[in-house]
């Protein structure tokens, strides 16, 4: 039944291009039926010319088989280019479904799915499906209409010879029924495979850096080994059942050669048999390959929805609220200009333990709040919150009086300008990135940003300026590049609220420098919240909230925090917090 339910999804996603899918399918069918059927009469008619020395009859058979010649060319060409533009767009359908749903399902989900497996499903399962739409239902169509078309002519010609034929061929089928649970079983274990062994090699290439600075190559190739032997394991296996369900497909001969042995007795006494079985041996192939090819058909069947459940379950993901649903909430939000957070809590699924818990503070219009802790406090789970990409357990955040739940989440978003350690930059132009995906405000004020980011000297000596294609993650700029262009595109969205993530953490001296005249200037008007490993960055804000264990220990300024002669600010100040930049990378 779930098989059944995935199949007709599947086909679902014809959408614009059903009609002429389904025009390609059904008129494969009976294009395959009719012609078999006319070459079935041809040949009655050619043998019973033979028999009678009839040269009318056998004239006429001659032009029957050139008119069934060209039939079928003009025909098959007709119907085979409906179902390859039908199967082509209904492919282009389901790709475009599922990068739409992987855009829009919650953080929080995305991060369950390792992003190799996530490519190895939009490519190699969609690709696989892509050959249900124009290999498999071609022949789910050529079986059920040829094939059984075939039977029924085969009964009506001669309905002892029909069942001898359909009897003898039913016996392949029945052979190969008990194959069909480990294909479908070695089918779907090949596929994960494959995704794992797609996705070391993402995480190889991505991570190359980090593997080649600590020796890591021997343990990535023991690690791609394993994986690499367990795919082709199940691949073996896969392939052993296939062979053997391909075994029974080169037995149809048998029934033939029983249909001619029962012929040759049937013409021996009755010699006007001998038309009928001429056209009973065009139709034997047919319905021969109905019985062999309907486990082939339901083997690929399998294979193919292997990988349909692995696309299919993430399209059944739920996507990211239009508005978080409202929590029960504890005592009453703080409306004011600024941003109010009030008794947030949040706990991730794989932990026990809350990650955030009751977190309460205020952060005044144009004021600057800055967040220190050790490593796992909660401060980028809490930015990840602010921003609504996560749904917390408790609380509120407003921001101006208005409550993130009484906004649509994309109205909320807009209201932030967010700059993380490590910025990402797409594979566009710069000038795309700067503005990205914002409405087109023109070379001008695009510049402008970039002239307060520092950022347009160095784009100008690019080798097409604004113009110059990035590399995929930036590779063709430094980090300090990038966090520019990062905040060159902040500054473009102008919004009144500045999240910065350790914006400088992995800049050397010289690059640091030019970032963080760069946020002296985005920071200017605005409210800003800040998470800072530099005692530069974060002494003089108006408010530190230090933050450990997913709780609010300590809050007030670099000095009054520093009066705590046994706080954990000032330890932290003292033995973790860098007062100044490291030296330049050599």
């Amino acid at each position: 039944m779930r098989s059944w339910t995935n199949l007709r999804r599947l086909l679902s996603y014809a959408g614009d291009a059903r009609g002429q899918y389904i025009s390609g399918i059904v008129g494969i069918g009976l294009v395959n039926l009719g012609v078999n059927a006319l070459f079935a009469e041809a040949l009655a008619l050619f043998t019973k010319g033979l028999m009678q020395e009839d040269s009318h009859g056998l004239l006429l058979s001659v032009v029957l088989f050139v008119g069934i010649g060209l039939f079928a060319t003009v025909a098959i060409l007709l119907v085979g280019r409906a179902l390859v533009s039908g199967a082509s767009r209904t492919e282009r359908h389901l790709r475009s479904a599922f990068f739409t749903v992987v855009s829009r399902i919650p953080l929080a989900t995305l991060e369950r799915y390792d992003p190799g497996d996530i490519q190895s499903r939009l490519g190699n399962d969609v690709a696989a499906i892509g050959q249900f739409y124009a290999q498999t239902m071609q022949l789910l169509s050529n079986l059920m209409i040829g094939g059984l078309g075939s039977i029924a002519l085969a009964l009506i010609i001669d309905w002892r010879s029909g069942l001898l034929i359909t009897s003898a061929a039913s016996v392949l089928f029945l052979i190969t029924v008990p194959l069909l649970g480990p294909l479908k079983r070695h089918a779907k274990a090949a596929q994960s495979k494959k995704a794992e062994v797609l996705g070391q090699t993402g995480q190889m290439t991505r991570g190359s850096f980090i593997v080649r600075s600590f020796n890591l190559q021997d343990w990535v190739l023991q690690r791609f080994a394993g994986s690499s032997l367990a795919q082709r394991h199940e691949g073996l296996l896969l392939g052993w059942y296939d062979a053997l369900r391909s075994f029974t497909d080169n037995m149809g001969n048998v029934v033939s050669l029983v249909l001619i042995a029962y012929g040759a007795r049937r013409v021996a006494i009755e010699p006007a048999f001998l038309p009928r079985l001429a056209a009973l041996i065009q139709l034997v192939d047919e319905v021969t390959m109905f019985f062999s090819q309907l486990s082939s058909l339901l083997t690929d069947l399998q294979v193919k929805l292997a990988s349909a459940v692995r696309v299919l379950e993430l399209l059944d993901e739920p996507p990211e609220p239009v508005r978080l649903p409202r929590p029960p909430l504890v005592g009453e939000s703080r409306a004011g200009p600024g941003l109010s957070v009030n008794d947030l809590s949040f706990a991730y699924r794989t932990q026990e333990d809350a990650a955030l818990q009751s977190i309460s503070f205020s952060v005044a219009a144009g004021h600057r709040a800055a967040f220190v802790g050790p490593s796992g406090g909660g401060k980028s789970t809490l930015f990840k919150l602010i921003l609504g990409l996560y749904r917390p357990r408790r609380g509120t955040i407003t921001v101006d009086g208005h409550s993130i739940y009484d906004h649509e989440l994309s109205v909320w978003r807009s209201q932030f300008a967010y700059v993380p350690q490590n910025a990402f930059v797409f594979s566009d132009t710069v000038y795309a990135n700067i503005v990205g995906g914002m409405p087109d405000p023109g070379a001008e004020k695009v510049e402008r940003a970039a002239h307060a980011a520092n950022a347009h000297d160095f784009i100008m000596q690019l080798p097409n300026g604004y113009q110059t294609v990035l590399q995929e993650l930036g590779q063709n700029l430094s980090g300090g590049q990038k966090q520019r262009i990062a905040i060159a595109r902040a500054l473009l969205q102008d919004a009144p609220v500045l999240l910065l993530d350790e914006a400088t953490a992995s800049l050397d001296a010289e690059s640091e420098h030019e970032v963080q005249e760069a946020l002296q200037n985005l920071m200017q008007g605005r409210t800003t919240l800040v998470i800072a490993h530099r005692l530069s960055t974060i002494q003089d804000a108006d408010t530190i909230y230090y933050l450990e264990g997913g709780q609010l220990v300590e809050q007030g300024t670099h000095r009054d925090l520093m009066a705590h002669t046994d706080g954990p600010y000032r330890r932290l100040v003292e033995t973790g917090l860098k007062a100044t930049s490291p030296p330049p990378a050599s």
